[in-house]
């Protein structure tokens, strides 16, 4: 439904009632880039002419704002699917309301938010810092717009509106009710301790999170593991707050600091735009993740840690046997 709205506002003539492979493209090959390089790639790297020749030269995936728009319109409407599915789940099925997945429209809720979003961002920075002090990327320009017809501003928007939409269509079905209903059923099913029953509905449901992005741009099975480690991590970010405020906010910082704030590639997903503008190093793809981005690169495990050490300095364990995320849970290592 947001995709038929997306092409009427587009002026788009397509009718079909599924997205098109123009409208899922991942990379644009006709977008020449980098168009302007403001500052000159260090004389030691391989020739970018020679390289360009034989692959795309920097692992980057590049697409016009208007179609971000048509695939942030998508997102939004996944994500508005996944409330609505959600709540019908949590009412009908599990006989409790909304709140109990740890989505409390409150003062708490929303400086979560805001909490979770500094995290995000200040994770991606240092991973960025670490890279280009290792010189895996070079910076190249600034304010840069991959469609010089096209605004900056504009295009920021369309993928802020991109971002939002995916941390709550992942977040709010994956570590909200799949988290607490996986952990219920195993301690129901099999009569392990509540403790145990969270770890492994932690294991699972970082596990599904991977293996939703096994066809993601990029992805490697370095990628994949490292994705499953950030799975755990954000479940810990929902047990440790209390609720989902913090893990949608540190999903939303890190995805749209990491792809438009410092023009990297997140879980190989496509930009329109960056504010700072980088060349990933053509050779050393292993380091910095590739087409996938920093997630399939050496320094991402490095970056959900220190996220959980932020996660504990600013929450502790004050609201781990509080247990409000798991209503049946009383005691979660008892």
């Amino acid at each position: 439904m947001m995709l038929q709205l997306a092409r009427k506002l587009q002026g788009s003539g397509n009718s079909q009632l599924w997205p098109s492979s123009e409208e899922n493209k991942q990379n644009d090959t006709t977008l020449p880039w980098p168009r302007v390089i403001a500052f000159p790639v260090p004389s030691a790297w391989p020739n970018l002419e020679s390289t360009k020749k034989n692959q795309q030269p920097f692992f980057l995936n590049h697409v016009r704002g208007s179609l971000r728009f048509k695939q942030a319109m998508m997102r939004l409407g996944m994500a508005l699917g996944s409330i609505s599915t959600v709540t019908v789940l949590a009412m009908t099925l599990d006989k409790r309301p909304v709140s109990s997945l740890g989505l409390v429209l409150n003062y708490k809720f929303m400086w979560d938010i805001a909490v979770g979003v500094s995290v995000g961002a200040t994770l991606v920075v240092l991973v960025f810092a670490i890279e280009w002090a290792c010189g895996y990327i070079h910076i190249h320009n600034f304010m840069e717009v991959f469609d010089p017809n096209e605004s900056f501003f504009e295009n920021f928007m369309f993928e802020g509106l991109f971002h939002a939409a995916v941390s709550i269509s992942e977040e709010l079905p994956l570590r909200g009710w799949f988290f607490l209903n996986a952990a219920e059923a195993v301690e129901e099913a099999f009569g392990f301790s509540a403790g145990f029953s969270m770890c492994v509905a932690i294991a699972v449901q970082s596990a599904v999170f991977a293996a939703l992005h096994l066809n993601s741009p990029g992805a490697s099975a370095i990628g994949l593991l490292n994705l499953t480690v950030g799975g755990i991590a954000a479940a810990a970010n929902v047990v440790l707050s209390g609720g989902l405020g913090f893990s949608l906010g540190w999903h939303f910082g890190w995805n749209i600091t990491m792809g438009n704030v410092l023009g990297r590639s997140t879980s190989g997903i496509p930009i329109s735009c960056a504010a700072v503008a980088v060349l990933p190093h053509p050779r050393k793809r292993r380091f910095h993740g590739g087409t996938f981005g920093p997630e399939g690169g050496v320094l991402a495990p490095l970056a959900y840690a220190v996220g959980l050490v932020l996660l504990y300095a600013i929450y502790g364990f004050g609201h781990f046997e509080v247990s409000a995320h798991f209503p049946s849970l009383h005691h979660p290592f008892s």
